[in-house]
């Protein structure tokens, strides 16, 4: 996951209370954040990013969350902004292409070196989170002295009007941008196909942007400005408010005076952007209890929601009114809130109970093959890993060359663009690894047990899992005869009996790839050494081999 570099000196100073390093850092712990640490040279403190709360990726989102935590300010922060003279007319045409856009104006704010390096990460942290890689969600920010309402949101032919993109130099039309500027050539595939791409302009026809690609460079934001205007544009409206609503929050905290802008479509529908209001929903404290097993009367629950910055009152019937606030875009249960509740209570402070059950469990029979299978891996010298089940295409065919059969298993909404299908075998963590650690001492001999998923319209969840071995080694020295021995030395260990059958597939260089076959005569696996395209790709820069076992086949055996 990226990594968020947050200033303590500027966290602590939102916060309002001095904190010492160690206290910091186990608070933001507390509250769910992945705390690396304090960088000693530079003196940040260093946060991976939590997908799930894209309301923390900057500091303002997290001084506002500990203030609530550490009951500095509790209780729901409402924000209420007035309406801006400033208007958007969405024209006809955007219907399939990008229909859905967000807009809010900021006045009265100095863009310090500290303010533009906030909202630079902010915006590309929510680019990653909310907007999928602006597939779902894209931000354009603009000095608003260069533009004259009202603003036009309309499609545009490839080869229309021109305008010079943001560090450029030259007029071009938007299907040269997309041929020829670096962010054109980065996120092309977004607006590939489409018989127009989106513009926003002004009245004057000054553009402003085409989304999701690139602003213009007339329109940029420098030193001098002071008001800004802000789009969040995509193909469905809850993504596009819920991101505008982050970052009209920071915006605020930051103390820049925020306004709303109102949106015209073509239908005639009118949007007031943003759009503050908290969500209502209903908590039972029986359901918390039956949860997290703690039992706080209704009082010291309503406390800790609002320690986690929610409106929250009791009701009569004995159940808590929740205000959810629209920053909070990953609130769409009551267990949403019920897990907040934990963490303001502690999960320091729960305490670990059996569950009463009337049977008596054992290990299964595949897991405790799968135990013996490490401890032979680890006695020939390897090391284990673990990565996600969740992956992407890119890292599971293309980087690999391996091609996509059509039985992926893909993820309707997924997290991030890095966890959008379940992967299909384990041989993409084994490289990332590599990757990852190719400034490292060498040989590097590594190994993985896991599951690895496809399509399977006979299953009752319609797909199905295989549990795999995957094992590389990185050396200057190595080759399909090591990753033989290897192979009859583990078949020796665990009595597998494995024959060998030449065969050409990527990611394998052609004659140095097998097929791995039991006794049986059933295809258990494949490997050889990795061919140079994939270790460029993947920055490796000795050679790789790379075998796969289906532990499953060879369980049965």
């Amino acid at each position: 996951m990226p990594v968020v570099t947050i200033a303590p000196a500027l966290l602590r100073r939102l916060v309002g209370r001095p904190l010492a390093d160690e206290e910091l850092i186990r608070v933001l712990a507390e509250l769910g954040c992945d705390v690396e640490g304090i960088d000693s040279q530079t003196g940040m403190l260093r946060i991976n990013l939590l997908p799930a709360r894209p309301d923390l990726f900057d500091v303002c989102g997290l001084a506002r969350a500990l203030k609530g935590y550490l009951e500095i300010e509790t209780g729901l922060a409402e924000y209420r902004f007035p309406d801006s003279a400033v208007r958007v007319r969405v024209q006809p045409g955007l219907e399939a292409i990008r229909p859905f856009i967000a807009t809010a104006v900021v006045r009265g704010l100095r863009f310090s070196d500290e303010l533009v390096g906030v909202i630079m990460d902010l915006q590309e942290n929510l680019h990653w989170g909310l907007g999928r890689d602006r597939r779902r969600a894209s931000i354009g920010i603009y000095d608003l002295n260069t533009v004259t309402p009202d603003i036009i949101y309309q499609p545009v032919k490839p080869d229309g009007l021109r305008f010079v993109p943001l560090g450029g130099d030259k007029p071009q039309t938007p299907q040269e941008i997309l041929d020829t500027h670096p962010k054109g050539q980065a996120y092309r595939h977004l607006l590939e196909g489409l018989p127009a791409y989106p513009l926003l302009a002004d009245s004057r026809n000054r553009v402003l942007s085409m989304p999701p690609i690139i602003n213009s460079e007339e329109t940029k934001v420098t030193p001098q400005t002071t008001d800004i205007f802000i789009d969040v544009t995509g193909p469905e409206s809850g993504a596009v408010s819920r991101t505008l609503s982050v970052i009209a929050a920071v915006f605020a905290d930051l103390g820049g005076r925020v306004e709303r802008v109102r949106v015209e479509y073509p239908d005639g529908k009118i949007w007031q952007t943003p759009d503050m209001s908290p969500e209502p929903m209903c908590l039972d404290p029986a359901e918390v209890r039956q949860i997290i097993g703690i039992n706080p009367d209704i009082s010291e629950t309503v406390q800790l929601l609002r320690r986690m910055r929610y409106g929250a009152e009791p009701l009569p019937d004995r159940r808590i009114r929740v205000l959810v606030p629209a920053y909070r875009s990953d609130v769409m249960h009551t267990r949403d809130l019920i897990e907040d509740v934990a963490i303001a209570y502690g999960y320091h402070r729960l305490k670990p109970e059996i569950l009463p059950t009337v049977t008596s469990s054992q290990p299964s029979r595949l897991e405790e093959f799968c135990v013996l299978v490490r401890r032979v891996m680890t006695g020939l010298g390897f090391i284990e890993i673990m990565s996600l089940n969740l992956s992407s295409p890119e890292a599971q065919f293309e980087k690999l060359g391996i091609p996509d059969d059509g039985r992926t298993v893909i993820l309707e909404n997924p997290i991030s663009v890095e966890q959008r299908i379940l992967r299909r075998h384990l041989l993409a963590g084994i490289m990332e690894t590599m990757s990852l650690n190719s400034t490292q001492p060498y040989p590097q001999k590594i190994f993985e047990i896991g599951d690895a998923f496809e399509l399977d319209p006979q299953a009752e969840t319609s797909a199905r899992s295989r549990r795999q071995l995957a094992l590389g080694i990185a050396d200057a020295k190595t080759g399909f005869a090591e990753l033989r021995q290897i192979l009859e030395a583990l078949g020796r260990e665990l009595d597998w009996e494995l024959g060998f059958a030449p065969e050409d597939r990527m990611p394998f260089i052609p004659g140095r790839s097998a097929i791995i076959i039991s006794a049986a005569g059933e295809r258990v696996g494949s490997g050889g050494e990795v061919h140079p395209e994939v270790l460029e790709r993947l920055g490796i820069g000795v050679p790789v081999v790379l075998a796969q076992l289906d532990l499953d086949r060879l369980f049965r055996s």
